[in-house]
C-alpha cells in the first residue's frame, strides 16, 4: 500500500518525464534515466523558450510571483479590489 499512498500523497519529484510509448499509465519517471537525457533537455529548452516568450514571471520576474498576495485583484462581481494577505497564526 506505501507505493499507492506515496504516488498520491508524496512530494513530487523536481523532474518528470515519462515515456508514454512504453508507460501509458505514467508510472515511472524516465527524467534521471541517461537513456532520456538529450529529450529532457530538449523539453526544457523549449519549456523555457515558451516561458520567456510569455514573460512569465516566474522567469521574468523574482520568482516570487505567485507565491505571494495578491493573487488576484478581481472580485467575483467582477470590480477591481485589492487582495491582502492574510497572516499565519
Amino acid at each position: 500500500m506505501k507505493r499507492f499512498y506515496d504516488m498520491a500523497f508524496a512530494l513530487r519529484p523536481g523532474d518528470e518525464l515519462y515515456d508514454l510509448r512504453k508507460d501509458p499509465d505514467q508510472e515511472k519517471n524516465v527524467a534521471d534515466d541517461p537513456a532520456y537525457a538529450e529529450q529532457k533537455k530538449q523539453l526544457g529548452e523549449q519549456l523555457m523558450k515558451v516561458l520567456k516568450d510569455h514573460n512569465d514571471p516566474r522567469v521574468m520576474g523574482d520568482g516570487s510571483t505567485f507565491d505571494k498576495a495578491p493573487f488576484t485583484d478581481v472580485g467575483a462581481d467582477g470590480e477591481k479590489r485589492a487582495v491582502k494577505a492574510k497572516k499565519a497564526e
